[in-house]
C-alpha cells in the first residue's frame, strides 16, 4: 500500500495481482486494474511525472512476484503497463 496522487487516495497491491486506488473520503474504488501477468503485488510506490504541458501523470511503481522478479511502471490513469523491467 502506498499513498496516492493527493491526501485522500491510497494505492493497493494485492497477493492475486489487482492495483486499485481508493477514494478515503468517499469510500469507494476509483481506479481497479489487474496485471496481465497475474503476479502477486509485493511492493508499490506511487510518483508523480510533470508533462510538457504543465500538468502530472500518476504512475504506480508495481513490483510483481515472478520468477524474474520483474518490475514494472503502471500508469494509474489508463491501467496500461508503460515501462517493464526484468531484474
Amino acid at each position: 500500500m502506498c499513498l496516492g496522487k493527493d491526501a485522500f487516495t491510497i494505492t493497493v497491491g494485492t497477493l492475486g495481482g489487482y492495483v486499485s486506488t481508493y477514494d478515503l473520503r468517499y469510500g469507494v474504488v476509483s481506479a481497479l486494474y489487474m496485471h496481465h501477468l497475474n503476479w502477486p503485488v509485493l511492493a508499490l510506490a506511487t510518483c508523480r511525472f510533470k508533462q510538457p504541458n504543465g500538468s502530472f501523470t500518476q504512475n504506480s511503481m508495481v513490483s510483481m512476484g515472478g520468477p524474474q522478479h520483474e518490475l514494472c511502471q503502471l500508469n494509474m490513469e489508463t491501467g496500461n503497463v508503460d515501462v517493464l523491467f526484468r531484474l
